[in-house]
Formats: C-alpha cells, structure tokens, sequence
C-alpha cells in the first residue's frame, strides 16, 4: 500500500517450458533454448523508483 493506493501483484505460474526429447540438456544448448524461447516472457526488473514513478495518491 502507498498512500491511498493498493496494487495486486500476481503470483508467479508457469507460463512456458522447454521439454528435450533427445538427451540431456547441455549448458550451451539450454542457455540457447532460454534465449530463444522465453527471453520475451522474461519479467522486467525494474527496480521500486522506476515501478512506481508517480506520485502517490494522498
């Protein structure tokens, strides 16, 4: 809460996945599944002053 403000934040839920059928996975090749298949699900990290960059409600 922030003055007369609330905010809801969700939970996190699975939303993607990666799934190798032929092996194992190696770091290499997993870094580059991370890359290519959830890069743009990827929360941004932005810290509390850019998150909430207005002025609160009084």
């Amino acid at each position: 809460m922030r003055g007369r403000e609330v905010f809801l934040f969700s939970q996190p839920r699975p939303i993607a996945r990666l799934v190798k059928t032929d092996g194992d996975w190696t770091p290499a090749a997993l870094a580059a599944a991370v890359d290519r298949d959830f890069a743009d699900k990827f929360t941004p990290l932005s810290t509390d002053l850019e998150a909430f960059n207005t002025d609160p409600v009084v």
